[in-house]
C-alpha cells in the first residue's frame, strides 16, 4: 500500500505550506503484540532546510531528517550531473 504524508502549515488570509511525501507500508516487526508495519519513503527530494527550525527538532526528529537526507543523498547522487550534485550535498549537509 502507498500512502501519502502531507503536513502544512496554514496561516488565514496569507498563505500555506504543505511538505508531500509519497510512503509505501511495509513490514516492520512481528512479536508477542502481534504485527506491525512502518513507512519507507518512496519520494527522495531533500526538504528545504529554509522551511526548518532546528530550534523545534528533538535529537530523534533531526536524527530521522539527516539519515532521510543522506539516503536521498547516496540514491540520487548517481543519477545528477556534477552540477547538480554540487546542489544535492548543499542540500542534504546534516543538521
Amino acid at each position: 500500500m502507498i500512502v501519502s504524508d502531507e503536513p502544512g502549515v496554514y496561516l488565514e488570509g496569507k498563505y500555506g505550506i504543505r511538505i508531500e511525501t509519497i510512503l509505501e507500508v511495509v513490514d516492520h516487526l512481528e512479536n508477542e503484540s502481534g504485527r506491525f508495519l512502518s513507512f519507507e519513503p518512496l519520494t527522495l527530494v531533500p526538504f528545504d532546510k529554509k522551511l526548518i527550525d532546528p530550534d523545534y527538532l528533538t535529537p530523534y526528529t533531526r536524527k530521522l531528517l539527516n539519515e532521510y537526507h543522506e539516503r536521498v543523498r547516496i540514491e540520487i547522487m548517481p543519477l545528477l550531473s556534477a552540477a547538480d550534485q554540487e546542489w544535492l550535498i548543499s542540500q542534504t549537509e546534516p543538521i
